[in-house]
């Protein structure tokens, strides 16, 4: 096979375990988000704290099974795990804004604009855990 196509065969199966895995996370983060939305009641702000608790219970899962399995790392852990945890802090801000601006301030379906905050998110988390996070560094 040509250089190139080995490149896109590893894209494409790495978007794909990504996939799953945020499947999976989404499956899990949602629940968790439910659940919590919930408990909150009538709390005034319960979208932006049920996305922080579901956000925190998805990024534990994300890590073990991106690095593991998603992109195999075999990279310095401390390393990844800080990068990791930058990102995640990044994208929890991202979608807790979002979350908090949709479902508190504009009063939008809770269900609804989780998921489209999730799929922005999403796509970024992506880029940049395969580009920074879980590279591959020089030694």
């Amino acid at each position: 096979p040509e250089p190139s196509e080995g490149k896109l065969s590893r894209l494409n199966s790495d978007v794909t375990r990504f996939i799953v895995v945020g499947i999976s996370n989404i499956a899990i983060g949602y629940a968790v988000f439910a659940v919590a939305l919930h408990l909150l009641g009538d709390f005034v702000l319960r979208g932006t704290v049920a996305q922080i608790i579901a956000y925190c219970v998805g990024t534990v899962w994300s890590y073990y099974w991106n690095r593991r399995w998603t992109f195999r790392s075999e990279g310095d852990v401390s390393g990844e795990a800080s990068r990791f945890v930058l990102l995640q802090i990044g994208c929890a801000i991202i979608s807790t804004g979002g979350v908090g601006v949709t479902v508190d301030a504009l009063g939008l379906h809770p269900s609804l604009s989780w998921l489209g905050v999730v799929g922005v998110v999403s796509v970024i988390n992506y880029v940049l855990s395969k580009r920074w996070v879980f590279a591959p560094r020089a030694v």
